[in-house]
């Protein structure tokens, strides 16, 4: 790109002391694909990256030429606008180098609007995507008011004005597109109404239809519409939109499918360990299913010598809690979520020990970790602080737990039933952790800062 050899060739006469890096090398050109699936041309850098000189330099130039643009990014060879705009600035994670033109001369950006992905909108307010179309250039509108965001050439990534550009851009030539993409939910409809919509462009126009398990109910010819379950239908379903803009000679066509009459399935649990007062451990499980509006959780296989109890048992979060009790136990948590139309359920195991001794509360016994602050390998020993009968039952590392700050495992440990044990945490990024021990009848514990 011009603006590329333009900052280069300033760099190779303002630096005397300091050489310029090999120029960029490009791997094999290969495709990634539009939201519509049309492919694009692209390229990965393989060498000759910019150096840290080299960077501060450009960003140097940009800054003290062009006044009043905002760096949002270090300049490198890695990635262009037209990748910023049309790929990176949608949530796509490839670091590549596109060109206006695939290396047979044909189309490659034009395809993000010939395809339906964008379409072609009369006025800066509508747009989300800007195209230089005389310089070799895109951008994006930026959050900053009046400002577009875009990645110059080699250079940083930039807030600027639509002029305040290199004049290798032709700031005032500028042509200007807008996301088509459907927006709303695609998880099962069961009750109720479901709303969709597409951007709101001035002067365009909207034409919604749906298949026979939905009935529209609102904005059939607006640019958001509403449907509803259709009886007692079920299968997969879907709406769809066609656009059209005055300053496109294309209508586009949209179309977003999701199933009716069901319940999505429960992924997963989320299980935080908690400290509800002395003596007393506690989990908070929790679930969703998008399409629920009812949970129950149900306990199994209830284990003898302790004490669970479920302190909640509806809604998408639950608590288990045990006070009192001798031995370790494992159990199996059920837990069921519906809607009118539909029930799924799931289960997964908890197991755990006895009472644990929380942070303010004392038993003459305590944990010692050292070193604190730790990067690799961390020494656990039980101290009992005062001469008591109950601690004679031994000082026994019997299971370590290493939760995060919000209560998540890291770790779980088997105890070698020593009073002193090692543990590595190098593979834990830095962080705070607490560091549970169990001896045998309590749960001790100790705030570790991980570097």
């Amino acid at each position: 790109m011009k603006i590329m050899r333009i900052i280069l060739a300033l760099l190779l006469m303002i630096s005397a002391l300091t050489s310029i890096n090999a120029q960029p090398v490009y791997g094999t050109p290969f495709s990634i694909f539009t939201r519509k699936s049309t492919a694009v041309e692209v390229k990965a850098l393989t060498s000759g990256e910019l150096s840290p000189y080299e960077k501060a330099t450009i960003e140097s130039y940009i800054t003290t030429t062009y006044t009043g643009t905002y760096i949002l990014g270090e300049a490198t060879n890695s990635y262009n606008c037209f990748n910023f705009a049309y790929n990176l600035s949608d949530g796509n994670p490839d670091i590549v180098w596109m060109n206006r033109f695939n290396s047979s001369a044909g189309d490659n950006i034009d395809n993000y609007w010939n395809d339906g992905s964008l379409i072609q909108v009369c006025n800066e307010a509508d747009a989300d995507k800007i195209n230089y179309f005389a310089g070799d250039h895109s951008a994006i509108t930026s959050a900053a008011s009046g400002k577009y965001d875009s990645k110059w050439g080699n250079g940083n990534l930039v807030t600027h004005t639509p002029t305040n550009v290199p004049l290798a851009y032709s700031g005032s030539n500028r042509d200007y597109y807008a996301n088509t993409k459907i927006n709303g939910a695609t998880y099962y409809l069961c009750d109720g109404t479901r709303t969709f919509s597409v951007k709101s462009i001035t002067g365009a126009t909207y034409s919604w239809t749906n298949s026979s398990g939905l009935t529209a109910t609102s904005g059939s010819t607006s640019n958001t519409f509403t449907v509803q379950r259709n009886g007692s239908s079920t299968g997969t379903n879907s709406v769809s939109v066609a656009i059209t803009s005055p300053c496109s000679s294309q209508t586009v066509n949209e179309t977003v499918s999701f199933p009716v009459g069901g319940i999505d399935a429960i992924p997963g649990v989320n299980t935080q360990f908690i400290m509800i007062h002395c003596n007393v451990v506690g989990y908070k499980y929790t679930v969703h299913s998008p399409s629920a509006t009812n949970y129950k959780w149900y306990q199994r296989d209830y284990p003898s010598g302790t004490i669970w109890t479920l302190v909640q048992d509806s809604g998408d979060t639950t608590y288990a809690a045990l006070g009192g009790g001798s031995t370790c136990a494992s159990y199996e948590i059920r837990v069921v979520a519906s809607n009118s139309c539909d029930s799924t359920d799931y289960y997964f195991p908890s197991d755990d020990c006895p009472p644990f001794q929380a942070e303010g509360c004392t038993y003459g016994r305590s944990l010692l970790v050292s070193p604190n602050p730790v990067s690799s390998n961390v020494n656990l020993q039980i101290i009992d602080e005062v001469n008591s009968s109950e601690l004679k039952r031994g000082r026994q590392i019997q299971r370590i737990k290493v939760l995060d700050k919000m209560g998540q495992f890291k770790k779980l440990i088997q105890g070698d039933n020593s009073s002193k044990m090692s543990i590595n945490l190098s593979e834990l990024p830095a962080d705070i952790y607490t560091v549970f021990v169990y001896d045998g009848k309590l749960w001790l514990s100790a705030k570790i800062i991980k570097r």
